[in-house]
């Protein structure tokens, strides 16, 4: 298929007039490409370890069967820790380390027992609400939830294909440049960046080229299905 740049345009695009939303333009393209973006939520995110969380201290003895008013604190664990205080180094949760009593309730020949056990207790901070919203997507069995750092939209149209028909539809294929917005500061936090790797993809962005295939609609350009 033809490669129409940016710079060139399309016989189908000279005649068009200059309202037509049918016409096969750059900026019509790019507000299909947003569109599509805005109800995809593009959001930027990391997997965090969910909050309120428990987790015994390092070095604690961790006895299969105990609770801690109800619940079982979690394993440690020297990568889900760093995340933890990754994030309080960010203003995002607070840590504090406390002692408490941990109960074994009565099993069959397994007798009822106390004891008291080290555990560190994660909290959210007021600031952690505006990062992961109720509608993100969360995983309680692995004890995981999206904390939200910003969002993509369309930097600027690369290249397309000139239109043609498939399949009943007269379709193109949009290269384009992405870019975060919104970018939230603590992204940018060095620990951040070590306990999770994916905020790295910010260095990436509005580098990597993207591809999107369109569709003409009676109302002008959409993303295919």
């Amino acid at each position: 298929m033809k490669v129409v740049p940016v710079l060139v345009f399309s016989l189908t695009a000279l005649t068009a007039c200059a309202g037509d939303v049918k016409a096969p333009t750059r900026e019509h393209f790019a507000d299909a490409i947003s569109a599509k973006l805005s109800k995809d939520n593009a959001a930027l995110c990391i997997q965090a370890p969910a909050v309120p969380a428990r987790m015994y201290a390092k070095g604690a003895a961790m006895d299969i069967g105990f609770q801690v008013d109800g619940e079982q604190p979690r394993l440690y664990d020297d990568r889900i820790y760093s995340q933890y205080v990754a994030l309080e180094h960010a203003g995002l949760i607070n840590e504090q380390r406390v002692v408490v009593t941990a109960r074994r309730a009565r099993l069959y020949s397994i007798p009822a027992a106390t004891k008291t056990v080290a555990i560190e207790r994660f909290t959210p901070t007021a600031r952690w609400a505006q990062y992961s919203p109720a509608q993100a997507h969360s995983d309680s069995f692995l004890g995981v939830q999206d904390l939200c750092y910003g969002h993509v939209v369309v930097d600027h149209i690369t290249n397309w294909t000139e239109p043609g028909d498939a399949f009943g539809m007269r379709a193109t294929t949009v290269t384009f440049i992405e870019k975060p917005e919104s970018v939230a500061d603590w992204a940018k936090d060095a620990s951040i960046r070590v306990a999770f790797p994916e905020v790295t993809k910010l260095d990436t962005l509005g580098t990597t080229e993207q591809h999107m295939t369109l569709i003409l609609t009676a109302n002008g350009w959409q993303a295919s299905p």
